[in-house]
């Protein structure tokens, strides 16, 4: 049997996607699109009434599907914890194959309209390196202030 998403329609879990727990089922490593969608969950939480990252919690919840956080990213000289927030999960194995690195950027945040300038601006640009990047980030120059695409660098060669 194949892993199945936690999702609910509730209008808490969609507001509010870090305060439930349940990031990953049992079996969450063996399908990205379930890796993915726990990830996309677990960036949203954090320490109210702070915007900033709980990251204990996350800790916790990675290694219990053995990922440990890479880094931590926030939006830099931002009050509370507001902006953007980024976090880079990754899971060694002496079988490169098997090593992963995970990306996961917080969206809107319905408390927090400081970066909701660049949230709305949905278009796909590429990025340094693979991939694309929603472009509201991009332009923002987030990603450089804060080292991300560096971050990304350095993991990528361990």
């Amino acid at each position: 049997m194949s892993p199945r998403a936690l999702y609910t329609a509730r209008e808490q879990d969609l507001l509010d996607p870090g305060v439930r727990e349940g990031f990953f089922p049992l079996g969450a490593t063996q399908s990205d699109t379930i890796l993915c969608a726990g990830m996309a969950r677990l960036v949203y939480c954090r320490k109210d009434p702070e915007f900033s990252f709980d990251q204990n919690r996350i800790r916790e919840n990675l290694l219990s599907i053995g990922c440990a956080p890479y880094k931590f990213l926030e939006s830099p000289g931002s009050a509370h914890g507001r902006g953007s927030h980024c976090l880079i999960a990754l899971r060694e194995d002496p079988h490169p194959a098997r090593r992963l690195a995970v990306v996961a950027f917080r969206g809107t945040d319905i408390k927090d309209g400081s970066n909701l300038r660049y949230d709305v601006d949905l278009e796909l640009d590429p990025w340094t390196g693979k991939g694309r990047v929603h472009r509201g980030f991009a332009t923002a120059g987030w990603a450089e202030e804060t080292g991300c695409t560096l971050h990304l660098r350095i993991a990528a060669r361990r």
